[in-house]
């Protein structure tokens, strides 16, 4: 026999986590289901989006952060930089709200009717009058990929990075045409996050950047005393995805939904039930981030060029506001000035429809 709950989430990572606490009100005398196919949630995951303001916890706010590109470029105050605050968030959703919260429960599938939504687990079946779905897509061939592995290192004293490094452009390996940047993170005043990241076509090789983590610690932090304490690493598909069919109480949320935009990794920002662009703005930022997929597919050289140049031209300000939750008119406006135009135009007919679209049955 079935059990029946109001609401269903397939996942408990951070899209699901930050759709239950944005909508704590509206879900408080809801009975909710969440499975979830891992032993536990990782909420010590060091997300960090770029802010003008958010009702979201966070753990630390820098209100500078820089980008090393052809020097180093501060950004001004007009947005801050946070990390997020899991452990408060399930904190939060655990007192505020009827959860049944499920490991080790590993998904099949799911099929609706009039009644709602049969999900079934390798264990047991469940009802739902409405689901959440934040499931991983399934791998697609030559897809580009966001590669990344970073180290936290612990200091026996102070380091001397006061502020987040979003992009250091240094270089590992001249002879790769992948996109290669370091991220650095300070998380204490001894705590320190290393990040090796690469937008590449391959998988990810773990080998290869713990390399270039060694030999930027190597070349920066050689004269201090310091231990490695934690690792994070992943491999997240970049792709615009397309939802086929639209289903009555049927939400996807994440990456599932589009969240993940074109260069950056982290879709944390973008979940939220109410955000809403606009059909024409909307469309403005899939155009770019289709663009911006396809010319980093087809052409790795000009990848490189096309990063670099975009990023420099159009300063750490309007940057800062179109990787946002919420991008403005003046930084889309700006993205289109600013991206090197050659370059997209020779890519512009190129048909990759398949290694940049996800369609959703």
């Amino acid at each position: 026999m079935s059990i029946r709950y109001d609401i269903v989430f397939l996942g408990y990572g951070v899209s699901s986590l930050i759709t239950l606490y944005k909508n704590i009100s509206k879900f408080k005398d809801k009975k909710i289901l969440v499975l979830e196919k891992g032993p536990e949630v990782d909420i010590g995951k060091n997300i960090c989006g770029f802010w003008q303001e958010s009702d979201l916890p966070m753990t630390h706010k820098w209100e500078r952060y820089f980008f090393k590109l052809d020097g180093d470029e501060q950004a001004p105050y007009s947005h801050y930089y946070g990390k997020l605050d899991f452990e408060k968030m399930d904190h939060l959703i655990k007192e505020n709200l009827q959860i049944d919260l499920r490991f080790n429960s590993q998904y099949v599938e799911f099929t609706n009717d009039a009644n709602g939504f049969c999900i079934k687990t390798v264990e047991d079946i469940f009802q739902g009058t409405e689901l959440y779905d934040s499931t991983p897509l399934q791998r697609v061939a030559d897809s580009l990929k966001q590669n990344f592995l970073g180290h936290e290192l612990e200091f026996e004293v102070p380091h001397e990075v006061k502020f987040p490094v979003i992009m250091d452009l240094e270089r590992f390996d001249e002879a790769s045409n992948d996109l290669f940047f370091y991220y650095l993170l300070p998380l204490s005043s001894t705590r320190l996050l290393i990040e090796a990241t690469t937008y590449s076509l391959n998988n990810l090789d773990e080998e290869c950047l713990a390399r270039a983590i060694n030999k930027y610690v190597e070349c920066h932090f050689s004269k201090k005393n310091f231990s490695f304490t934690k690792s994070e690493r992943g491999s997240l598909q970049l792709l615009k995805v397309y939802n086929r069919n639209q289903i009555d109480g049927y939400y996807p949320i994440g990456v599932r939904a589009g969240m993940m935009r074109a260069a950056t990794g982290y879709s944390a920002a973008m979940v939220d039930l109410n955000q809403n662009y606009g059909k024409l703005w909307g469309g403005v930022l899939w155009i770019l981030d289709r663009l911006l997929l396809k010319v980093m597919i087809v052409d790795p050289i000009d990848k490189n060029i096309l990063f670099k140049k975009f990023t420099s031209r159009m300063g750490p300000r309007e940057f800062a506001s179109f990787m946002s939750p919420s991008p403005s008119l003046s930084s889309l406006l700006c993205a289109i000035k600013t991206m090197p135009k050659m370059v997209f135009v020779k890519n512009l007919f190129t048909n990759c429809k398949s290694r940049i679209t996800y369609e959703v049955p």
